[in-house]
């Protein structure tokens, strides 16, 4: 396990995309910070907070994570690799575990390279969490759970379809599902249940609109409640938990993360046992 584990990190070490992506991650915070408050420079009640901006960076996890590990993981079949280890007696479970390991390191990268980039460049420029260290701590940890989970996804997904190129677009897909799935998702549990009506007017007065009932609102009971387990286990939600400021429980959210890693795990490691390598 030791040596697939070193051989793993060194190979990690040498992969552009890891370091492209780390790139990536970090400009996109960094122009995020720099735009907005460039927008808002000399106007105070424009300035937007850090907590309002700190996040974008999970945009790019979301799709540089599964892009690394197709580019990590992808060539184990095409190159003989994965056939190699197991000749040289590996087990397989030490062969998955050892590229699920590599992987989230891979995420974990990607991610400090948004969380510094937002913190050299946010805290100077649009000062502190409005939320507190603790709680701007936990988020920033939750963000880190997202990546590891996507890791733990897009690893299943790569070491369990043997065709480089299919794998590799199967994953990609995942993550605009979850992501879109998220997206939706959030949006439902956001909308009001009163809206109001379009203006209207008559004989030149404009009359006050009157609220009416929203019809994407979901109302409180068993749809609702399914929508915020969604909203709240998995990481297209939580995603936009974070971007939204609306992480009112970042402990819960790195639970479901953590239990969706190890099940993540669990599943694939149980199924590549049993995977025919011919």
């Amino acid at each position: 396990m030791n040596k697939l584990l070193h051989a793993g990190f060194l190979r990690l070490l040498t992969r552009k995309s890891l370091w492209i992506s780390c790139a990536v991650t970090f400009l996109l915070e960094t122009v995020a910070i720099i735009e907005n408050y460039s927008y808002a420079k000399g106007h105070a009640e424009l300035m937007p907070s850090l907590d309002s901006i700190f996040f974008i960076f999970t945009l790019g996890v979301m799709f540089l994570v599964p892009v690394v590990a197709a580019f990590l993981l992808g060539p184990e079949y095409g190159d003989g690799a994965m056939r190699n280890k197991l000749a040289t007696g590996a087990r397989r479970r030490d062969v998955y575990l050892s590229n699920l390991c590599v992987s989230s390191l891979a995420a974990v990268m990607i991610c400090a390279s948004g969380a510094i980039a937002g913190i050299v460049f946010g805290v100077p420029l649009l000062g502190a969490f409005t939320v507190g260290a603790a709680k701007a701590a936990a988020m920033i940890a939750c963000a880190f759970f997202i990546a590891v989970s996507l890791a733990a996804i897009s690893t299943v997904i790569m070491m369990l379809i043997g065709n480089d190129a299919i794998s590799s677009v199967a994953v990609i897909v995942a993550a605009l599902l979850i992501f879109a799935v998220g997206f939706y998702v959030h949006n439902r549990l956001s909308a009001p249940e009163m809206t109001n009506a379009y203006v209207m007017v008559v004989n030149g007065e404009v009359l006050e609109p009157q609220p009416i009932p929203n019809r994407d609102y979901v109302a409180p009971g068993t749809l609702r409640t399914a929508l915020e387990f969604v909203d709240t286990a998995l990481p297209g939600g939580q995603l936009m938990k974070l971007v939204m400021e609306s992480a009112e429980h970042p402990a819960l959210m790195m639970a479901c993360s953590a239990a969706l890693f190890v099940l993540a795990a669990a599943i694939g490691t149980t199924l590549f046992k049993r995977k025919d390598l011919r």
